[in-house]
């Protein structure tokens, strides 16, 4: 399997043969070379809009489903790791411009595509080949760097819930219970020191998570 891409503001331009227009802006976090990256796209054919693959399609030719895959479980996304070459340069070339939650449209020059040898379509008769010569087209969503994904923030705001809600419990355990608080102290030295390093704690996984929040919710929280 092998993709391409590209990146810029709004409409990302390269000369080396590929563009990319920006429909939905990510977190502002880039992937690099050796990164496991999972991307969602449809693939299609610049000169006629014909359809090659589609990831969030997980029926077959012959099968009765509508080809939207689990409603809960979600397709998968097709996973790669960046550098690896096992993707064509256009996505190599384009992918670490887009950043995680990114969704773009994708233009391939054939010669950072599949050049003049072509593909034989392999999904079965919804599917074309990709022809020598063929420049592609695709509408990409960079959905996780490294199994990191965008959350929402009701998740973000879940998460932050559950954090003081196990600072509140240790510093009760720390009022109540003797002998955890002894243990404690000698560590800590006092309440004020112990609660100081829980809400360290809560910072730092709170500033870890942020990283993955939509671009939109980061910019409010």
């Amino acid at each position: 399997k092998k993709e391409a891409g590209e990146k810029g503001e709004d409409e990302r331009k390269a000369s080396s043969g590929f563009k990319l227009e920006v429909k939905r802006r990510g977190n502002g976090f880039h992937p690099k070379k050796g990164d496991k990256i999972g991307v969602h796209f449809i693939g299609a054919l610049a000169a006629t809009g014909a359809l090659f693959d589609n990831t969030r399609d997980t029926s077959t030719e012959d099968d009765d489903s509508n080809g939207e895959g689990d409603p809960l479980a979600g397709p998968e996304a097709f996973e790669f790791v960046l550098g690896s070459d096992s993707v064509i340069q256009g996505w190599e070339k384009a992918i670490p411009l887009m950043s995680l939650g990114e969704r773009s449209l994708l233009h391939v020059h054939s010669a950072l595509a599949y050049g003049e040898k072509g593909v034989k379509a392999t999904r079965g008769k919804k599917y074309c080949s990709i022809p020598p010569g063929a420049d592609l087209v695709f509408d990409m969503e960079l959905v996780s760097i490294n199994g990191g994904r965008i959350i929402s923030r009701k998740t973000f705001d879940d998460f932050t819930g559950r954090l003081e809600a196990w600072a509140a419990k240790k510093l009760r355990r720390y009022d109540d219970d003797e002998n955890f608080r002894k243990r404690r102290n000698k560590r800590y030295e006092s309440r004020n020191r112990y609660e100081e390093w829980l809400k360290s704690e809560i910072a730092l996984s709170i500033n870890d998570v942020t990283k993955l929040l939509q671009s939109d919710d980061k910019q409010s929280a």
